[in-house]
């Protein structure tokens, strides 16, 4: 799709964008190099829509690889950067408008080449609010914020993507800075209706953003980027003071088991089982390491057992 679409761009004469069944012409556009980077920025477009306004979206390389062709209205369908549907037709012609179709007619839906991240998501909900509509939930009570700066994300997790200011009580005045890690990790709560982060200094943080006196829900509650929890737990199981002595220790991870293992052994010279990786399902049952403790005492004592006379 990527370098098939891109000859058929460079060669139309015409180029046009599908919005609301009205097809409008594109004014502007840029092409530029395809680097082999699924986020390079290759195509730049600028049209105006029906009704006059001037809008304007990006196609990266993954965008135009992910895309598909509509054979029902002879476009190209893709998500650009604003995850927004993007449907382009290409012409050759000056009167007739011969469309340029791809060699693959069937067709196949566009899919988002990236997720929306929580960065991206904050900040289109901040942006779409009223004016003075953003409010620093603590406890019960809505704080106004009275300025902001909110900046463009860079990819750095240390940067500040948000610094806001609001007075909690008359003329105390609050300050809070967000940034692109804390607002990543962050969620929305829908019982809440807020945003919660974590501001620069790892201390909670509460956002709530209305327009036309009604809170704004985002798409997303939960950023797709967040890492979420193992499936696996590590198990090891300690020796006590005497044999018959077992206890059932669980880690999130293989390391944390051996360095738990090292310690024991270094600390009281208490040996330790190998580790066992058991599926997070089962560990977190409340009985798991009771019943682990009974069946390996139950291995400390096999017998034979013969059939009981009648």
């Amino acid at each position: 799709m990527l370098e098939e679409f891109l000859a058929q761009f460079s060669s139309a004469k015409h180029r046009f964008m599908l919005n609301d069944g009205v097809f409008s012409k594109i004014g502007g556009s840029e092409k530029r190099i395809a680097k082999g980077d699924p986020k390079n920025e290759i195509i730049f477009l600028a049209w105006q829509d029906k009704n006059g306004n001037e809008r304007r979206d990006t196609l990266r390389e993954a965008d135009i690889s992910a895309g598909g062709y509509n054979p029902a209205t002879q476009t190209y369908e893709f998500f650009g950067t604003r995850r927004q549907p993007v449907n382009i037709r290409l012409t050759r012609g000056d009167e007739e408008f011969e469309v340029l179709e791809p060699q693959d007619k069937s067709g196949r839906e566009a899919r988002y080449a990236f997720p929306i991240s929580m960065v991206e998501e904050f900040r289109r909900v901040w942006q779409l609010a009223d004016w003075k509509q953003q409010f620093v939930v603590v406890g019960e009570v809505a704080h106004a914020i009275t300025s902001s700066e909110l900046s463009v994300p860079t990819g750095l997790p240390g940067n500040y993507l948000l610094v806001a200011r609001c007075h909690e009580d008359g003329e105390s005045k609050h300050v809070v800075v967000v940034t692109e890690q804390g607002v990543e990790a962050g969620r929305f709560n829908p019982e809440r209706q807020v945003f919660e982060f974590s501001d620069r200094d790892g201390n909670p943080v509460a956002i709530q953003v209305r327009r036309g006196g009604a809170v704004i829900v985002p798409d997303i509650l939960v950023s797709p980027y967040v890492e979420k929890p193992s499936q696996s737990v590590f198990v090891v199981i300690q020796e006590g003071g005497t044999s018959t002595e077992l206890y059932v220790q669980q880690f999130d991870s293989q390391d944390s088991a051996h360095d738990y293992r090292v310690e024991c052994w270094s600390s009281g010279a208490y040996r330790t089982s190998p580790i066992v990786e058991v599926p997070r399902s089962l560990a977190d049952h409340p009985a798991f390491d009771d019943v682990v403790q009974e069946l390996l005492k139950a291995t400390q004592e096999f017998d034979g057992v013969e059939e009981e006379e009648a």
